[in-house]
């Protein structure tokens, strides 16, 4: 399984459901996700879990309904700011 930025996971230990929003790599080999959840607590936002991989399922990918871009938008500024000299 492969856990990308902005996936839903759950820890399978204690049912955290949240989104990825960082990866860490140690040189030991072990790899922790930072799992952000929406809930608010106490109306403060919960800072991210770190979670070893191997405690992480996929409950919805970020590609999963995502329409992808055929390019990027491109060409010229119809409305680019003006310098003193033009």
């Amino acid at each position: 399984m492969t856990i990308k930025f902005g996936d839903k996971v759950k820890d399978i230990n204690t049912d955290y459901i949240g989104t990825v929003v960082a990866k860490i790599e140690y040189d030991t080999g072990c790899i922790q996700f930072a799992v952000q959840t929406k809930v608010l607590k106490e109306g403060k936002i919960q800072h991210p879990e770190y979670i070893d991989e191997g405690h992480l399922v996929l409950v919805a990918s970020k590609e999963v309904g995502k329409k992808k871009k055929k390019g990027a938008p491109g060409g010229l500024m119809r409305n680019r700011p003006r310098h003193d000299d033009e």
